[in-house]
């Protein structure tokens, strides 16, 4: 077997006798490209902890002390620098298992995942008082003359403008900044560097027998396909089991036949889940081998003279 150098400007790629590229170098290139000939295409991580800190940091030194000044003054700064992208975890290997694999990225996050439960219990909470509210408003119009319906009841009317007007909004806010401020960028960051970071430690023949392409878009895609996961989790179907429970047990309170159509709403929302949940499943992973075939290739053609 033997090897040669393409020529190719900037690129330190070699390539086998076959012409099928040797990937190590090939796949730093795709995840960090080089600025210069002789910059090694694998560097040390990043001291920023953002992505705008990043970019400052790279910046010449005139344009520094503004880009600090923003990066302090920036929105919402406190949410975003609550976790570090760039750390490097005690283990640098996932475990092997599907659920001690997304325990091992969750778990460095636990704290902003707890946080987003319990913004999403309250949020699921406060939805399900709304019917309850209005239930409430009809038995006091009905049971009172108009004219003395503020004045005997504006304390119950008050603190049910509390809750919808304030209490609500502040959750689903809090909600929001949880899931797109802390969790979105640094959870996936987080976890495309980390895997990226034992990826290029792995041994010669691990890139000799695949696509580098096709390596760097497995790195890139699963750390968005983990949080994305888990945000959905902790948001939509923990909020529709909170929500649900809670409009079954309140229905159920007043007349049982009321809460028969919760109950088969439910049990309807249970088959559509058993039936389109294993399709999405395998055209998610077709489409995922497709991807990453076409990105394999296409940098595979870019890296051939």
């Amino acid at each position: 077997m033997s090897l040669s150098r393409p020529s190719l400007p900037n690129h330190r790629v070699w390539l086998l006798g076959n012409g099928r590229p040797l990937s190590v170098a090939l796949y730093g290139f795709l995840l960090r490209p080089p600025q210069s000939g002789h910059e090694p295409l694998v560097t040390a991580p990043p001291r920023s902890d953002t992505l705008l800190g990043s970019c400052c940091a790279a910046a010449p030194r005139r344009r520094r002390s503004r880009c600090d000044g923003i990066r302090e003054c920036a929105m919402f700064a406190l949410f975003e620098r609550l976790l570090k992208p760039t750390a490097i975890p005690d283990r640098a290997e996932p475990p092997p298992g599907f659920i001690a694999f997304f325990w091992h990225f969750a778990s460095q996050a636990k704290g902003l995942f707890a946080a987003l439960f319990a913004a999403g219990f309250v949020v699921a909470l406060l939805d399900s008082t709304i019917p309850l509210f209005m239930g409430r408003i009809v038995n006091l119009i009905t049971a009172s003359r108009p004219e003395h319906l503020f004045s005997d009841f504006w304390p119950v009317l008050a603190a049910m403008a509390l809750v919808v007007l304030l209490g609500r909004p502040l959750a689903i806010f809090a909600q929001n900044l949880l899931a797109n401020q802390a969790i979105a960028a640094n959870v996936s960051n987080r976890i495309r560097w980390q895997n990226h970071w034992y990826v290029v430690r792995q041994s010669w023949a691990f890139f000799q027998n695949d696509f580098a392409g096709r390596i760097a878009n497995r790195v890139m895609q699963t750390g968005p396909a983990i949080r994305e996961t888990l945000v959905a989790l902790l948001t939509a179907v923990w909020y529709i089991l909170v929500y649900g429970t809670s409009a079954l047990l309140l229905l159920a309170s007043a007349d049982p036949w009321l809460a028969l159509p919760v109950a088969l709403w439910f049990a309807g929302y249970l088959v559509l889940l058993r039936v389109f949940v294993p399709r999405m499943r395998d055209r998610s992973k077709d489409m995922s081998e497709a991807r990453s075939m076409l990105t394999g290739r296409t940098a595979f053609r870019s890296s051939t003279p």
